[in-house]
C-alpha cells in the first residue's frame, strides 16, 4: 500500500454486530507530517457461529409399534461447531527524506483460530469431538523507492512465516478424549 498522507494522528474506529453473535472490530491509528507517515490497523471478528437449521442431509424415520416405517422427517439440528476468533495487526510506516528516497515497513499478523464443522451427515454427538485449524502468520516487507524527474527505482525485500495447526480429537467412548 501507500503511505496514508496524513497530517497530525488520526483515529477511526468501527464496529459491526451480525447474526449469530458475529462482531466485527476495525481501530486504525494514523500519524503523519512532513517527513513521517505511519498507520497501524487492527481487525478483530469472532462468532460462536451457533444456529439451527433444518439437515436436509439426514431423514429421520418415524416407526409405529411393529417397526415399520410409517413416516420421516428432517431433523432440526444445532451447528456448535463453526466458532472463530481472528486477529489481524497491520503496520506501516514510511520515511520520505525530501530528497527523492522513501523508505517503508510494511508488517502483517495474522492469528487464527477456527472450529471447523462435523459432517452434516454425522450421527454423532458434536459434543463428544474438536475439529479446529489454528494459524498464525508474519508478513513483513521494507522498501527503498528513489524518485527523480524522468525516472523511479525501488527495491522491495519480503519475509513470511506461517505456522499452521489442525487439531482432531474424538471421544473414545469413554467419556476422555
Amino acid at each position: 500500500t501507500s503511505p496514508a498522507n496524513h497530517e497530525g494522528f488520526g483515529l477511526q474506529y468501527v464496529q459491526g454486530v451480525g447474526s449469530f453473535s458475529t462482531f466485527d472490530e476495525f481501530l486504525r491509528l494514523t500519524y503523519g507530517d512532513k517527513h513521517w507517515q505511519s498507520s497501524t490497523r487492527v481487525v478483530y471478528s469472532s462468532s460462536p457461529n451457533d444456529y439451527k437449521y433444518r439437515n436436509r442431509d439426514k431423514k429421520e424415520n418415524i416407526y409405529d409399534e411393529d417397526k415399520n416405517i410409517i413416516g420421516s422427517y428432517y431433523p432440526t439440528e444445532r451447528n456448535r461447531s463453526g466458532a472463530y476468533k481472528d486477529l489481524h495487526v497491520l503496520q506501516e510506516i514510511y520515511y520520505n527524506t525530501g530528497e527523492g528516497d522513501k523508505f517503508g515497513l510494511n508488517a502483517w499478523y495474522i492469528n487464527s483460530n477456527r472450529e471447523l464443522a462435523m459432517l452434516s451427515t454425522d450421527y454423532g454427538n458434536d459434543m463428544d469431538f474438536e475439529n479446529r485449524q489454528r494459524e498464525q502468520t508474519f508478513r513483513g516487507v521494507l522498501s527503498w523507492d528513489r524518485v527523480r524527474e524522468k525516472w523511479k527505482v525501488g527495491v522491495k525485500g519480503g519475509y513470511i512465516h506461517t505456522w499452521m495447526a489442525y487439531d482432531y480429537k474424538r471421544d473414545k467412548g469413554n467419556g476422555e478424549m
